[in-house]
């Protein structure tokens, strides 16, 4: 600003803060950016975990489909026994296949969404299943009389690359959307 405008300023008793141009300080102007920024990242937040959420659940399909295609399906059945020697369960070939789901839940560490893919038991529902899924520990793990068979670790790796491109282009369209919606 020139030297004669800051004069005829004084002149009618106005000083450069009561010109309309410069009366906003840059402490207020970064307050109010700080706020509005506050607000377009509350938003973008539920927005886009909304958002990833959804993705999650739309990747569980086919995660699921590529952790029954590796499934080991044993030539016969598998039995279980209670510790009295009575016999609790008989499993027909392709039960594990057949005990894979989806389930929604949140991480313990940080509670944050997640999808899980494995096989449903009888402990995780509380009643008989037709297909009880609980002896994949067994052959994930490997037991004295037989090697382990990681089969969902081997599908999770495969799908990992797939997963990622759709719940991160899920999330970034979701922030996107919610800078447009803020502008």
């Amino acid at each position: 600003m020139s030297n004669t405008y800051l004069h005829k300023l004084k002149q009618v008793g106005l000083s450069i803060r009561d010109h309309p141009r410069v009366a906003i300080s840059a402490t207020q102007v970064s307050g109010e950016i700080k706020k509005e920024f506050r607000k377009l990242d509350a938003l973008a937040k539920t927005a886009v975990t909304t958002k990833v959420k959804d993705a999650m659940v739309d990747v569980a399909g086919p995660v699921l489909e590529a952790v029954k295609a590796k499934t080991p399906v044993y030539h016969k059945d598998i039995k279980r026994y209670l510790k009295s020697g009575r016999l609790a369960a008989v499993y027909e070939p392709g039960n594990l296949r057949k005990s894979m789901k989806i389930f929604k839940g949140e991480l313990n560490t940080t509670n944050a969404p997640a999808i899980f893919v494995g096989p449903e038991t009888e402990r995780d529902v509380g009643r008989e299943l037709e297909d009880d899924g609980w002896y994949a520990f067994f052959i994930t793990r490997g037991t004295s009389k037989m090697e382990p068979n990681n089969f969902i670790n081997r599908a999770q790796r495969e799908q990992t690359p797939y997963i990622k491109k759709t719940i991160g282009k899920a999330a970034a369209n979701a922030v996107e959307k919610e800078i447009k919606k803020g502008l």
